[in-house]
């Protein structure tokens, strides 16, 4: 207390210097408090989404999901019940991620695997990594032309 006049003294001697100090202080803890809440909402945002739902967007242009994403999609469940059957393991332990050209990794009950897969419209088959993933039987083209 014995320091208060000295301080309060320097405080007065600017008081534009102090408004500025006291609003900018001010502004950085309301910021601070709406980025927490802000934190927060998101949190709860994902804490009540549903994980059985998957929402795309059309990176250019159109509407609904594009025919390559839902082949994806589709491939999912084949995945998982392969690997269920090869893990012994049932399909809710199993976590399935996408990887390039048409590869899955499925990782689930202390084991990991690699499957190929070949979609025809939404139907998919899936092979593990190493054997050859089984096309549709397709009619020779030349028996077909006339």
């Amino acid at each position: 207390m014995r320091y208060l006049p000295l301080i309060w003294s320097a405080v007065m001697r600017k008081p534009t210097r102090t408004i500025l100090t006291l609003l900018s202080v001010t502004v950085a803890f309301t910021l601070f408090g709406l980025m927490i809440g802000l934190n927060a909402t998101f949190d709860e945002v994902a804490a009540k989404a549903r994980a059985d739902r998957i929402f795309t967007n059309a990176r250019f242009g159109g509407n609904g999901m594009p025919i390559a994403v839902a082949r994806q999609i589709a491939a999912i469940p084949g995945v998982k019940v392969r690997a269920s059957s090869d893990f012994d393991c049932p399909q809710s332990d199993i976590r399935v991620t996408k990887e390039w050209g048409g590869r899955f990794e499925a990782i689930g009950c202390g084991r990991k695997a690699i499957y190929n897969t070949a979609c025809e419209g939404l139907k998919c088959t899936v092979a593990p990594e190493g054997e050859a993933v089984p096309w549709r039987a397709r009619p020779d083209p030349a028996a077909t032309t006339p």
